[in-house]
């Protein structure tokens, strides 16, 4: 009987310990979690503020951009060449107009690049204003190689484009000079271009069907802001 109460004894001794063992570890899970969560705080205000940060000069950016021009990306020169298609059904013909476009032979594009610093707030925003001169050349052999009748090209409406990013960037009128002529190019594609933005100009292009190349310059004052870009169209 003895020994029975004394084993009694120990086991109620035991529970509250163990219970106090368990209740211990529950705390510290408890307080590491909290440390957790407390030292996390910090590293989400410091991914608001950047990303706060973030979109503020992406703001400032767009603002600047918005007085000076966009960043600016040149596409061309190249020619819209076009030519009839008829195409009969139910004994109906009927005539379409489809395109012919013909990417210069050589593209060289030289110039100047003036850059200034505008500043909005805290932020700082790279703009430039630029003086370029595209020159290269276009080829009849490439129009031979399209297998479409020459005859059939309407050389005399052919459409100079150039496209560019932002229209506001261009700082005087652009001409070009293709061959011995001199053409000026007017606002917008007239659904002449592979991009909607940027200038054209019709010409007669007789020149091209006779001569093997047609040599051609460009100047051209640009502004724009972060970045000026080139599609390289020609073969060099």
């Amino acid at each position: 009987m003895d020994a029975f109460n004394e084993n009694l004894n120990e086991q109620q001794a035991q529970q509250p310990m163990g219970c106090l063992h368990r209740f211990s570890k529950t705390i510290k899970v408890v307080i590491i979690g909290l440390l957790i969560l407390l030292l996390m705080i910090p590293m989400f205000m410091i991914e608001n503020l950047i990303s706060e940060r973030g979109r503020t000069q992406e703001e400032a950016i767009d603002e600047v951009s918005e007085k000076w021009s966009l960043a600016q990306t040149i596409t061309g020169p190249y020619l819209n060449l076009q030519y009839p298609v008829v195409t009969e059904n139910n004994g109906e013909k009927k005539v379409s107009i489809k395109d012919l476009i013909l990417f210069p032979d050589e593209l060289m594009v030289n110039g100047q690049l003036k850059t200034e610093i505008l500043k909005r707030s805290i932020y700082e925003v790279n703009v430039y204003q630029s003086e370029l001169t595209l020159k290269g050349s276009f080829s009849s052999e490439e129009l031979k190689k399209s297998r479409i009748d020459m005859d059939q090209l309407q050389f005399d409406r052919a459409a100079i484009c150039l496209n560019l990013t932002d229209m506001r960037g261009i700082s005087e009128q652009i001409s070009i000079t293709l061959g011995d002529s001199v053409y000026i190019f007017e606002p917008g594609m007239d659904n002449r271009g592979i991009a909607n933005t940027g200038v054209h100009a019709i010409a007669n292009l007789w020149e091209l069907k006779l001569n093997k190349k047609l040599p051609y310059e460009i100047k051209i004052k640009l502004k724009g802001s972060q970045s000026l870009n080139f599609i390289p169209l020609g073969k060099t």
